[in-house]
């Protein structure tokens, strides 16, 4: 169902907002918490608003968005309580203010209770809830920071918000410290969970009712029920409802997870084989950067936004020309001969529309276009693109640096002439987690993709994944797109023409297109993504067996011509001059039905 409404609707404006009833017409409020039963009171004369500047509220939010409220265009503070949940990210958090309705006592923050042992047993109540007091969890989000201090800051000083041009409202400002922290704030003799979490007939359990509501409501903490993509997909994918809740800093952003779908994090590290240099990378950083660019035969619209470098806005097409490939690719404006503007693209809406990051700013408008898809494109055909997270990774950039968006503990990784380069870590219990600060369950892994610019690898290596497994069991992969460049390369040496097909999964059987004169760089931009697919499938497990009347087994693959993702090879034809590529694009239902991520 999440791939459904992401096609459908990746962003949610306006519309979704009111669909979800956040409007702003009225006031809410949050009740009292009962101690006992963690059940809210009704009969209590004395409530807390949450206020927010609408003007720092975003116009359009998607399901992984860190909060749920979207701005009303006024300059004005606008009550946010039944939308808010926290939001940081490693430069801080987002303040909000907090209002005390029925009572003049001065709001206080009531500090953590003391930090047990994590993670916590699958049946464990969240020890802050049953403490009443604010939380302390480790970290700053499920997969990034340190320490146990209190997760939000509560200012004393009474500060007067302009809520209209004639009334305003005084409130205390409070800042999240952490990406999913619950703030329990006193009034009096009255506590208050911050966000909204609880009703009279539900008590309490860590989880905000703004996000638990987007799932059916009433979710268990401790669970990882995940599957997808598809109904007979396995389960799960490693991180239990509450840590998803939480949510994760991936690129620099803050984003919550869906917990009824399975979720892969993948970690690009290119180049970094010894004595390469950051020019020779061919995903990125180069003089060549692969999948190359193709020239779009539709009209894009600028957004508003972008004459400005860091902003986001949403492009539109003319006609259909966007779809999930190009998620991480990139839009270029050419004007003159020259580019004079990019954007990464964040989101495809639907085939005229995307949600796009400008990285140059857009000096004029564009005579003429290109569109870049993502390395990652074919891999997206496995997994929608919003339940594949791309840590500290830079589309078109080079991404060689350990980072923190993991437990990262990489050294080296050593070229040879005679088979697959030497990966060397320097704790491979750790290395590649992206759960370090769960409150729940074991620890999961991600996937790391190196890519190795060494021509002097074996010829016949294009690709190399360390075993096939889950990401606990393998999870490490080569890429040699050098050798992947100097493969294709090869094989049309001879042509006068190229000529490309793909695969498309109809009426259960796969079916290959007519195919379309192309030219090189599109045969290696084609090329690059299958293998890159290939290796990454071959660390979720993805291994078919022996196949046909003659039992063969293909090593893991299915047999070269089928048209899956886990082909054992790119095919070729040769005629007249003319060399036909035939590589597949697509991951099947087989394969979305039988991964596995743990």
């Amino acid at each position: 169902m999440k791939k459904r409404r992401w096609a459908i609707g990746g962003v949610l404006g306006a519309v979704g907002w009111i669909a979800l009833g956040w409007g702003g017409a009225q006031a809410g409020t949050i009740l009292p918490t009962d101690p006992t039963t963690k059940l809210t009171v009704p009969s209590s004369p004395v409530t807390v608003s949450l206020y927010q500047l609408d003007s720092d509220l975003p116009s359009a939010i998607t399901l992984q968005s860190p909060s749920r409220c979207i701005t009303t265009r006024t300059t004005f503070y606008r009550d946010v309580t039944d939308c808010w949940l926290p939001e940081w990210k490693p430069t801080g958090g987002k303040s909000i203010f907090v209002v005390v309705n029925g009572s003049t006592n001065v709001p206080s923050l009531v500090p953590h209770a003391a930090v047990p042992a994590l993670p916590l047993s699958p049946t464990a109540a969240n020890p802050f809830v049953a403490a009443l007091t604010t939380s302390a969890y480790p970290g700053q989000c499920t997969n990034v920071g340190s320490g146990t201090e209190d997760d939000f800051t509560l200012n004393s000083t009474q500060e007067t918000l302009a809520t209209s041009p004639t009334t305003s409202v005084v409130g205390y400002k409070l800042t999240p410290n952490d990406c999913g922290g619950m703030a329990v704030i006193q009034v009096g003799g009255l506590k208050f969970i911050l966000p909204k979490d609880g009703t009279p007939t539900v008590p309490a359990n860590g989880i905000p009712d703004a996000w638990e509501n987007l799932y059916g409501g009433a979710l268990n903490p401790a669970t990882d029920v995940d599957i997808g993509p598809i109904g007979t997909s396995l389960c799960c994918d490693g991180i239990a409802t509450f840590d998803e809740y939480r949510g994760f800093i991936v690129s620099g952003n803050q984003i919550r997870t869906d917990p009824t779908q399975r979720d892969l994090s993948l970690r690009l590290m290119n180049p970094v084989c010894p004595g390469t240099s950051t020019s020779t990378s061919l995903l990125g950083g180069g003089t060549t950067t692969y999948p190359t660019p193709t020239s779009l035969g539709a009209t894009l619209t600028l957004p508003a936004t972008a004459v400005t470098a860091g902003s986001i806005g949403t492009f539109t097409a003319s006609a259909g020309v966007f779809s999930n490939a190009h998620t991480l690719g990139e839009i270029i404006g050419i004007s003159g001969g020259s580019v004079v503007g990019r954007a990464t693209i964040i989101a495809v809406t639907n085939s005229t529309s995307v949600s796009a990051q400008i990285t140059q700013a857009f000096s004029t408008t564009p005579t003429s276009w290109q569109l870049r898809e993502s390395v990652f494109a074919t891999v997206f055909s496995l997994l929608a693109p919003n339940q594949v997270h791309l840590l500290a990774y830079i589309p078109g950039g080079t991404n060689s640096a350990s980072n923190t968006e993991w437990l990262d503990t990489f050294v080296s990784l050593t070229p040879s002439t005679s088979g697959p380069a030497t990966l060397s870590v320097a704790d491979s219990t750790l290395d590649r987690t992206i759960n370090p600060n769960r409150l729940y369950g074991p620890p999961q892994k991600g996937l790391r993709v190196m890519e190795c610019q060494d021509s002097a690898s074996p010829a016949s290596l294009l690709g190399w994944a360390y075993g096939v497994g889950s990401p606990n069991a393998v999870g490490n992969v080569i890429l040699y797109t050098q050798t992947i460049l100097n493969y294709i390369t090869g094989l049309a040496s001879s042509a006068t023409t190229l000529k490309y097909s793909t695969a498309s999964f109809v009426n259960a059987a796969w079916t290959w297109s007519t195919p379309m004169v192309v030219d090189l760089n599109f045969i290696v931009s084609r090329a690059i993504q299958f293998y890159t697919a290939m290796e990454v499938v071959h660390s979720l497990s993805l291994t078919p067996g022996v196949q046909g009347t003659n039992k063969t087994s293909y090593g893991h693959h299915w047999a070269p011509g089928t048209g899956d993702c886990v082909d054992q090879a790119i095919t070729t034809t040769s005629k007249s001059g003319t060399v036909t590529f035939y590589i597949p694009s697509l991951c099947g239902t087989a394969d979305q039905g039988t991964f596995v991520l743990q």
